[in-house]
């Protein structure tokens, strides 16, 4: 038995290769682009997953209004379903689906008000360096704070992104993009020393 999925002004048959809405979304997941993160596949699965589950139709606009949740909610379904119907009707699918009756095409994103996260003071921060139990504890605290860097970046670094001539590692942040993070004054106290203790050891968060 085959599928049916509303997609613009006709509903698609999903050929005997594709029989359901599972196998439909599996295609379009190995169609991501190499370097995509797991996570990132994960939130694509989940959020179409369950969109179609609560029957998400041709009126998308209709659909995301019909969510008892946060404009933030609402805009990571947008983000998932236009990246999955950007794909359907594009060559990339197979379909055959004419661009122009991409149901995308008339949906505007959610607004979502930004906000600015709360951090820490410097104060605080020097309260936290003072209350760690090893040298490799405050470097982690020290190049996290000062670099902006995220924990699998931390955690993902190698001995040749380290420039021990300025004090900065590249790291491969979101995206596989490149990204070079300075060191402030406070890293730089501890960082060819503890930088080197990093490095010889599995960072494990927690110990």
């Amino acid at each position: 038995m085959g599928i049916s999925l509303a997609v613009g002004q006709r509903t698609l048959e999903a050929s005997p290769k594709y029989e359901n809405v599972k196998q439909l979304l599996s295609k379009f997941l190995s169609s991501r682009r190499q370097g995509l993160s797991p996570t990132t596949l994960k939130f694509y699965e989940g959020y179409l997953n369950h969109a179609f589950a609560l029957g998400v139709n041709k009126n998308v606009s209709a659909f995301l209004d019909s969510l008892k949740c946060s404009n933030g909610g609402k805009h990571a379904y947008y983000r998932a379903l236009r990246a999955f119907y950007n794909w359907l009707y594009s060559p990339k699918s197979g379909y055959g689906l004419n661009p122009q009756d991409n149901p995308m095409l008339y949906v505007d994103s959610p607004k979502v008000e930004r906000r600015i996260l709360p951090s820490i003071t410097e104060q605080q921060l020097e309260v936290l360096l003072k209350n760690t139990e090893s040298l490799r504890d405050r470097c982690i605290i020290s190049l996290l704070s000062d670099s902006g860097m995220r924990l699998n970046e931390l955690t993902n670094m190698d001995v040749h992104n380290i420039n021990w001539h300025d004090c900065t590692v590249t790291i491969w942040g979101k995206g596989k993009n490149s990204e070079k993070h300075p060191s402030q004054r406070r890293q730089q106290i501890y960082f060819n020393s503890t930088l080197l203790i990093i490095m010889r050891i599995t960072v494990t968060f927690g110990e």
